[in-house]
């Protein structure tokens, strides 16, 4: 799966959890969708972000985009990072990974934990 189609992917979904809460009768949201790959500059992105009053960013989903900010010694607004790093990262910069690797020490790490002879 490309990045793009990726990025379209979560994009789908976090729209769809939105109207559902729109239907259920939560309050509505003002979202702006940015697309990353649209300038080189994902400093600048953020920045215009928070200018224009973002509470939260989701993304960016490439990893090398996601140590950008996770150099930065604290971000204005938190961040939800669909990839992670292996640095340290910044203040407000939170990482979650769709990563397989993880995933599967995840499954073993709960394997070895329930005293489970084999996994499959």
């Amino acid at each position: 799966m490309s990045c793009a189609s990726a990025g379209q992917a979560v994009r789908d979904g976090f729209m769809a959890s939105y109207y559902r809460s729109l239907a259920a009768g939560a309050p509505p949201l003002r979202i702006d969708m940015v697309d990353t790959e649209s300038s080189p500059d994902l400093l600048g992105l953020y920045g215009e972000a928070v200018a224009n009053g973002s509470q939260l960013v989701i993304g960016p989903l490439e990893r090398e985009q996601v140590q950008v900010l996770a150099s930065e010694p604290s971000l204005a607004v938190p961040v939800l990072a669909l990839n992670e790093t292996n640095n340290t990262a910044a203040a407000n910069l939170y990482q979650f990974s769709l990563n397989p690797e993880e995933e599967a020490r995840q499954a073993a790490i709960a394997a070895w934990a329930g005293q489970y002879g084999r996994a499959v």
